[in-house]
């Protein structure tokens, strides 16, 4: 698990777990991790809060750099912060 600091954890409608830490966010499902570094997104890396949007299988999360979105299909992330308004 990336960092020492949980901020939050949300399951969704499969049983994942997303848990938002200070060095990114992680998905635990059954016995694996899986790490979402968002450093490629201008050094975002807190997470504070989730969204899940299960029917378009988006996960929001707000972050300390804005929001982020990460497609669930494509494992793409776009950062929405302050110069996006």
């Amino acid at each position: 698990m990336p960092g020492e600091f949980v901020s939050v954890i949300r399951e969704d409608q499969q049983g994942r777990l997303w848990i938002g830490t200070g060095h990114g966010a992680v998905i635990w499902q059954q016995d694996s991790l899986k790490v979402i570094s968002l450093d490629e997104l201008a050094g975002t890396q807190q997470v504070f809060d989730f969204y899940l949007d299960e029917i378009k299988q988006q996960t929001w999360m707000a972050t300390d750099r804005g929001i982020v979105r990460y497609d669930g299909q494509n494992q793409d992330m776009m950062l929405l912060g302050y110069e996006q308004g």
